[in-house]
């Protein structure tokens, strides 16, 4: 992931661009206009029909809680089952089964063409348009396109992003950054926190403001947030007091093998009361209490890119990888089982939706599924020096949902779909 050198180029890019600020950031955005119903609003020419009729949506649900497995593809979800079943999320309905591809996957083409990557997934799952790999939420032209969360802020939701990577990574910066390339970090956390301004963001990242006298501090605090480290202030934070959160973590895990991947939290397996960040399912509930105060709902976008780092690293680690897996994946249901938890104690399916899914698979995972996990392997592979590195492939990911719109879900195709769905537009 980030590496000491690539953190210090960062922390130097945005000191140079915070000290650059002349005007301070007002500490609330200005207020938005919500007479027109946001997922109507979304509607573009390609959902019109052949007479030119906009379909009738369904709406937006009152709260919209998406969960998302970074790289965890359907083999990943059967580890988990294998030596923990029923997993919480099976109650949803599904899986249907989604295509993955970005606009570089099909431009390319051919008998072996680039699978999606990270930022496009989570682009065309965002904002419902398909991009090239490596583009975040804007079109070829350089035009914004709006995001569910941006369209359920317009709305007057209260909004969060919360992930197991650096806070700014390629799938939670998709719902709120607007920039040509994933790897122009500081425009990507300058437009995160001074312009789009999600109520609650948490996620590794913490050496993003530790440069010199914690420069970045003050344009942050000017954006409205009160900064948390650790889950021990985490723990502490009172929603009411503080609204508007930037939670930063960092783990004191060491990879089993030197890889490229580097892993940003603590990977389930070895996560001990003593780690010092906090598992995703406690990320999820204190976001969730913070969040539902708002009364226009909310909109949560929650993150385990710990499977994507597991199948990057997996070649170089197949007999750790293969143990890791199945408590990763109970370790993200868990986070699934506190928002089912949440709605069946203080809301319910029919003004709440879930949805739990993937961007893509990484590494090609697979295992004997008569003898288990301890069994499995990766094919999707290449030789790059002394170790081989898994990449993301073009596996259909499963997609399950409950709540508003799920009846629909044997709809969902691809990422297109899963935008609609979360919009409440799903046919």
């Amino acid at each position: 992931m980030r590496c000491s050198n690539r953190a210090c180029s960062v922390v130097c890019a945005l000191l140079a661009a915070a000290c650059a600020r002349t005007h301070p950031v007002p500490p609330y955005p200005p207020p938005v206009s919500t007479e027109r119903d946001a997922a109507a609003d979304a509607n573009t020419d390609e959902d019109r029909s052949e007479d030119g009729a906009l379909p009738s949506p369904r709406g937006l649900a009152r709260n919209i809680i998406v969960f998302l497995g970074d790289g965890m593809g359907a083999e990943q979800l059967a580890a988990g089952r294998f030596v923990h079943a029923p997993l919480r999320l099976d109650a949803l309905a599904g899986p249907a089964l989604s295509t993955t591809d970005s606009l570089t996957t099909t431009r390319i083409g051919g008998d072996d063409p680039p699978a999606t990557d990270s930022a496009a997934a989570a682009t065309t799952f965002a904002t419902g348009t398909a991009v090239e790999n490596g583009v975040l939420s804007e079109t070829a032209d350089g035009e914004a396109v709006e995001t569910v969360l941006e369209a359920c802020k317009r709305a007057g939701k209260a909004t969060g992003l919360i992930t197991t990577s650096y806070f700014f990574d390629a799938s939670p910066a998709a719902f709120a950054a607007h920039q040509p390339s994933r790897g122009l970090d500081h425009e990507i956390v300058q437009e995160m926190l001074t312009v789009t301004r999600p109520d609650v963001v948490m996620g590794a990242g913490e050496w993003v403001i530790s440069g010199p006298a914690n420069a970045l501090q003050p344009m942050i605090e000017d954006a409205g947030y009160t900064i948390l480290r650790g889950k021990n202030e985490l723990a502490a934070w009172d929603p009411l007091i503080q609204p508007r959160i930037l939670a930063l973590f960092a783990t004191d895990f060491v990879p089993v093998a030197r890889a490229a991947e580097l892993y940003t939290m603590t990977p389930e397996l070895v996560r001990t009361a003593n780690s010092p960040d906090p598992s995703l399912a406690t990320m999820t509930q204190r976001a969730i209490e913070r969040l539902s105060q708002d009364p226009d709902g909310f909109f949560l976008f929650a993150e385990d890119e710990i499977f994507d780092q597991m199948g990057h690293r997996g070649p170089a680690e197949v007999a750790w990888a293969n143990e890791a897996y199945p408590a990763q994946v109970v370790g993200f249901d868990a986070a699934v089982g506190v928002a089912i938890d949440w709605v069946i104690a203080n809301s319910s399916f029919e003004e709440t939706l879930i949805v739990v899914f993937s961007d893509h698979e990484t590494g090609g995972y697979r295992f004997d599924h008569a003898v288990g996990p301890s069994t499995g392997e990766f094919t999707a592979v290449t030789d790059r020096g002394a170790f081989l590195y898994g990449f993301h492939t073009r596996t259909p990911i499963e997609v399950y949902a409950r709540g508003p719109g799920s009846d629909a879900i044997d709809n969902v195709h691809n990422h297109a779909d899963t935008h609609r769905l979360m919009l409440g537009r799903l046919p």
